[in-house]
């Protein structure tokens, strides 16, 4: 069988209805259930019938992914998919880590929800906001968040996901001036992103503390294949290493071009399998290495094809 390295989606996949080809399946059916009993919310109710503010409200939706992803995730497995290593865009690394058999499926939703909790209570007492460039020039990018760092300005940067993108985080009026001086400066397109708060920046900072106290509450292991993190982009291979990466991760930035650069380095003859809602991370992975072969496992047609290209 020929190796597959598993990916998992995050915050900005979602769709209502996403998934919903497996959703009758028995192991779907038990999976909602259990996630019903530890968010206190029928999620699937919501991912069906929203209406979309339902679902995106952060406390809901970073559950509601982690749920998707674990029902496609259940659909792969059946077809006798292993994967050599996993890695996920920050709240997909969540995932990644139940992939890995760090811990069991009740862990993950508690986790997924605490973390959601936990961010959009920091958002509501740190106002900010995000937006994502898409530019030929990401040194220059760069060069301005920097610059007005420099000059005292609350913006970071929170995402590096592919050659092109970079997404900045931080106040909102700093990112409405960086908006301005990037507009002016001509360096591509900049996008607000629909987010109600600055994820993977100083302002997630105070999160971390309780988020580490939830983790340790977890039975947790080490990964029985490598978790490649997305503080470092490197192959975590012990609960020590990787937990420490998820606490850092709520406020540091999430080097994902890195991140694919490097299991595209490791695993050069590995298939990529998106498990999860939508295809953000198969983009991004085509604009890192369009030579990459990557599969959308969130549909039966996808899983087929996924299926027969590992043999």
């Amino acid at each position: 069988m020929m190796q597959a390295v598993f990916l998992f989606p995050g915050q900005g996949s979602q769709q209502l209805g996403m998934c919903r080809e497996f959703w009758g399946t028995e192991s779907a059916r038990v999976l909602a259930a259990q996630a019903q009993s530890i968010v206190g919310q029928d999620l699937l109710q919501v991912i069906e019938k929203g209406p979309i503010k339902a679902l995106t409200a952060t406390q809901v939706l970073q559950p509601a992914i982690t749920l998707m992803n674990a029902i496609c995730l259940a659909e792969v497995t059946a077809v006798g998919a292993v994967p050599v290593a996993v890695a996920g865009h920050s709240l997909g690394e969540l995932s990644a880590c139940y992939a890995a058999g760090m811990f069991p499926f009740q862990a993950l939703m508690k986790l997924a929800a605490g973390r959601g909790a936990l961010m959009a209570a920091a958002a509501c007492r740190n106002e900010g906001a995000m937006v994502a460039v898409t530019s030929d020039q990401p040194s220059t990018v760069g060069s301005l968040i920097a610059e007005m760092q420099r000059e005292g300005a609350a913006i970071y940067i929170a995402n590096i996901n592919s050659p092109s993108q970079i997404v900045a985080s931080g106040a909102t009026a700093a990112i409405a001036d960086f908006q301005t001086r990037a507009g002016k400066a001509g360096l591509g397109r900049v996008i607000r992103l629909q987010v109600s708060g600055a994820w993977h920046s100083a302002f997630m900072k105070d999160c971390e503390a309780s988020f580490a106290e939830l983790i340790g509450e977890q039975p947790i292991i080490d990964p029985a294949i490598p978790v490649f993190s997305n503080v470092g982009a490197q192959p975590a291979t012990t609960r020590a290493e990787v937990t420490a990466a998820l606490i850092d991760q709520l406020s540091a930035p999430v080097l994902w071009l890195q991140t694919l650069k490097h299991l595209r380095e490791t695993y050069p003859d590995a298939v990529f399998a998106e498990i999860g809602p939508g295809k953000v991370l198969t983009g991004l992975m085509l604009q890192t290495d369009p030579r990459a072969k990557i599969f959308q496992i969130n549909s039966r047609r996808g899983l087929e094809r996924f299926a027969e290209a590992i043999g």
